[in-house]
């Protein structure tokens, strides 16, 4: 009998331990993960410009270009994070009809954002990085909203 107890008693002690291991809070979500659309400023003209966003997993992401014309060009890879540098490695370019088709994917070639930081406001992702071309200096500030799910 005293052996039932203790097994009892050492089970329910391993299920509060693991219970409590998995247990997951806001902080343990980091706030890059999501849906996030370039923040621009309003236009009553829907086709004026092409829109940007980005789609962040745990170790993936995707750069997205929506054209005028319904096409779109994902620039798929990985990130990492340290501290506010915001890291990128894109390998593929894919690109896709209005229909989403698939068009092509060819390698990623080049330096997507370039010495990149980041900074994540309630939702608002800001990301500034050397845009420019070699020997020019400045930085470019693009600002993204998270897309809520309805």
């Amino acid at each position: 009998m005293n052996s039932l107890k203790s097994a009892l008693c050492i089970s329910f002690i391993l299920c509060l331990t693991l219970l409590y291991a998995c247990k997951k809070n806001k902080e343990d979500i980091p706030t890059l993960y999501g849906s996030w659309v370039q923040d621009l400023p309003y236009s009553t003209d829907p086709l004026s410009k092409p829109s940007l966003g980005f789609l962040i997993g745990r170790d993936s992401i995707q750069f997205y270009v929506r054209f005028v014309t319904n096409e779109i060009t994902y620039v798929k890879g990985t990130y990492r994070t340290d501290g506010n540098k915001f890291i990128t490695n894109f390998k593929v370019v894919e690109l896709r009809d209005a229909n989403g088709q698939f068009v092509s994917i060819r390698p990623a070639d080049g330096t997507y954002f370039k010495d990149a930081t980041y900074l994540v406001t309630k939702n608002k992702f800001t990301l500034t990085y050397d845009g420019n071309p070699p020997g020019v200096p400045g930085l470019t500030t693009m600002s993204f909203l998270r897309q809520l799910p309805d």
